[in-house]
């Protein structure tokens, strides 16, 4: 099961993400693992050409599987568009949630500062 957690912080902003583990679909092929990878990426390039950040706070490793972004340091109007994008990065995840129970396991947290 491949988990995500999504932090929040005390405006209900979504600061970060955490992803850890496979979906466990299909042993080849797997159109899950495929669907959350591809969101990734595109998440991931989508702040590079937006926000001009080089990866910002981006890591992914794969012996354990993780993979996790957080917000960089910005000012407050790229700040609005990271909002943007992984609250729909969120909204993504969290529909293919509803579709795949067994495979995609996902949380928030609010980060307590």
């Amino acid at each position: 099961m491949t988990r995500l957690k999504f932090i929040q912080d005390k405006s209900g902003n979504f600061v970060a993400f955490r992803m850890q583990g496979h979906a466990e679909y299909a042993n080849e092929n797997d159109i899950v693992c495929a669907a959350l990878s591809a969101c990734v990426q595109l998440f991931e390039q989508s702040v590079v050409e937006l926000l001009g950040e080089e990866k910002g706070s981006f890591t992914a490793d794969e012996e354990t599987t993780e993979i996790s972004y957080s917000l960089p340091d910005v000012d407050n109007e790229k700040k609005q568009v990271f909002y943007l994008l992984i609250s729909s990065f969120y909204k993504y995840v969290t529909r293919l949630q509803k579709q795949y129970k067994k495979n995609i396991y996902c949380e928030t947290e609010v980060k307590p500062c």
